[in-house]
């Protein structure tokens, strides 16, 4: 099992997923060090991460409304702001058995800075992994001070590498492309996928 979870559901939150389907999201906060899936406390541990579905973009999140996106053209080259409350930020899928496919998005600065490191190790190794996807294992968190501000960072190790086809990534695609996007939301698609193009 790569993930479980932990806590009791306290209230009805909306889980929207960055591409309008039902797969739900998973977020990661700095501010009391903790994974959660709408209320719900979730126990990180070794997941399976979609490299093919990485986007960076500019995102805006408010309490109760879908995301609202606005992807790069290219992975990491940002364009103009849409607003002053859009801040950089990224959306990748990730799989555990407990969960199913659920979707990683943040714009806050501790899960940014914790993704590049994570993606510095994955590139390291990509080349002799094609059409692979990595498992990972979350190994907690470090405190840093970015500008004025403290936060914290997530950390990550690479455990081995699977078939990217032997997980249900391609399903979850296949729903998200057929359901209409979430009511409010405005999920502006990058016009290629780049990770893909790159393979």
């Amino acid at each position: 099992r790569y993930i479980s979870v932990t806590g009791v559901q306290t209230c009805a939150l909306p889980i929207f997923s960055g591409g309008g389907g039902s797969s739900g999201y998973i977020r990661f906060l700095p501010s009391t060090n903790e994974w959660k899936r709408g209320p719900d406390e979730v126990k990180l541990g070794k997941f399976a991460l979609d490299i093919y579905t990485v986007k960076t973009g500019w995102g805006k999140f408010a309490e109760g409304t879908a995301p609202d996106w606005l992807w790069d053209e290219s992975m990491g080259r940002a364009g103009p702001a849409p607003s002053a409350d859009h801040r950089r930020g990224f959306a990748v899928k990730m799989h555990a058995p407990d969960l199913g496919v659920v979707e990683w998005s943040s714009t806050g600065v501790g899960p940014v800075e914790g993704v590049k490191d994570m993606f510095n190790l994955i590139w390291k190794q990509r080349s002799d992994h094609r059409g692979q996807v990595p498992i990972l294992e979350y190994t907690g968190s470090k405190a840093a001070k970015i500008g004025r501000g403290s936060t914290r960072m997530p950390r990550f190790s690479i455990v081995e590498w699977v078939e990217r086809d032997s997980l249900p990534f391609a399903d979850i695609e296949a729903e998200a492309a057929a359901a209409p996007a979430a009511t409010g939301s405005r999920v502006v698609p990058p016009p290629a996928k780049q990770m893909a193009a790159a393979s």
